[in-house]
């Protein structure tokens, strides 16, 4: 049948702003509703992955329950650049706070910290499926930004300009309209079931 709305929510924080508390009334009424977190918790926030991924499952949880039974999906992390990472402008250039800035930056956008937070976000929805909520799906469009050609048109370390983003864009609704699902990235999770989840690779920093 024709599609009345689509709506997109997108969160800064997995720990604040969540898009069930931000306008339920949206949120239960959209034909189909995207969200996308990630990519600013792990570059601005800095919290233990595990954290992440019980806040995200709880969040997830809330989300998928307000919609009763409608589609809700879920925009996996792209592709991050930590050669975008910036020194801060409040530090003076060269002192212990500002290479710390960077390195920080350089080490929460890696492609080891990727990978644990795509890991936990996959295994958050696959989770939050096997409570029963069926008509949560993961979208990846991790295939359309980790190449030279994205890189060239990144403009931050989580950001695109208008032609990568263009491109995720029509993935991801085409993907949400035609009712397709991801299988879960997470090595060796079954799919539907609720793994216990480790740091892995960075277990040892918070990000």
């Amino acid at each position: 049948g024709q599609l009345d709305m689509v709506n997109m929510h997108w969160s800064p924080s997995v720990f604040r702003n969540k898009p069930s508390k931000i306008n339920i009334g949206a949120l239960a009424k959209d034909d189909i509703t995207i969200i996308g977190i990630g990519q600013l918790d792990m570059v601005n926030h800095r919290h233990r992955v595990t954290d992440w991924f019980s806040s995200m499952i709880d969040l997830l949880t809330d989300a998928a329950s307000v919609r009763n039974g409608k589609g809700l999906f879920v925009m996996q992390i792209h592709q991050l650049n930590p050669v975008k990472c910036e020194p801060p402008t409040n530090k003076k250039e060269g002192s212990p706070e500002w290479l710390a800035h960077l390195e920080n930056c350089r080490r929460c956008s890696s492609n080891d910290a990727l990978q644990a937070y795509r890991e936990a976000l996959a295994s958050a929805v696959s989770c939050v499926r096997s409570k029963g909520l069926a008509n949560i799906h993961l979208i990846d469009t991790l295939g359309i930004t980790n190449n030279t050609y994205a890189s060239m048109h990144a403009e931050g370390v989580s950001q695109y300009d208008h032609v990568i983003a263009s491109v995720e864009m029509i993935m991801v609704l085409g993907a949400a309209c035609m009712g397709m699902r991801h299988m879960s990235d997470a090595s060796g999770m079954e799919e539907d079931t609720c793994p216990d989840y480790k740091d892995g690779s960075v277990s040892k920093h918070v990000c």
